[in-house]
């Protein structure tokens, strides 16, 4: 299911976690996650707590632990893609808190966030690089559409710093995984073609 996501097979995802009963996706809180990001995806941003906070209070002991630090990051996502960065970047640094250090994807998620939410801060610095450390950390573990976004905030915070050069090289880098790992179907790469 999770490669069907990470495949933008977004449409075969919906229609399978669908046919599922209730019961079934709590047996398996991954489940209720994959669920809950394919809705973020879609911005079905509160559809998104909605899934979570219900599937929290069902759910025994899932307020503590790596679920609940993964449900952070996904609701750290959720926030600042609704214009709330405050409580982003609350979520983020609960979520990296919390998260083991082998579960990748969200750590991706949650550095990600911290670095957005510093560039709407203006410290650019440090959110150049935290979106250079989601870059690498993205790369490593194939999660290209992490990788993709990281590179585009990497190129718009270099060019307000002034940089235009480098910030022209990181679209270049950009340009180039979109067309190595075959992302031209990503509302990211029409958004790089845009802001080129």
């Amino acid at each position: 299911a999770w490669s069907l996501f990470n495949h933008s097979e977004l449409s075969l995802l919906e229609e399978s976690l669908k046919a599922l009963p209730w019961d079934s996706l709590l047996e398996n809180p991954q489940l209720v996650l994959l669920q809950a990001w394919l809705m973020q995806s879609q911005h079905r941003y509160g559809e998104v707590n909605t899934l979570l906070a219900r599937a929290e209070h069902e759910i025994k002991d899932i307020r503590e632990g790596t679920m609940h630090a993964e449900f952070n990051a996904l609701r750290a996502q959720v926030a600042i893609n609704d214009g709330n960065p405050d409580e982003a970047e609350r979520l983020a640094k609960l979520a990296l808190e919390e998260l083991p250090p082998g579960w990748f994807y969200s750590r991706i998620v949650a550095t990600s966030v911290l670095g957005e939410v510093l560039h709407c801060k203006g410290e650019l610095t440090r959110s150049l690089a935290l979106m250079q450390q989601t870059e690498q950390m993205a790369r490593q573990h194939d999660v290209w559409h992490y990788a993709l976004w990281s590179l585009i905030q990497q190129s718009e915070i270099l060019f307000a710093q002034g940089f235009l050069q480098t910030a022209w090289e990181t679209q270049e880098k950009a340009f180039q995984l979109i067309n190595e790992q075959h992302l031209e179907q990503l509302p990211m790469h029409e958004f790089l073609v845009r802001i080129r």
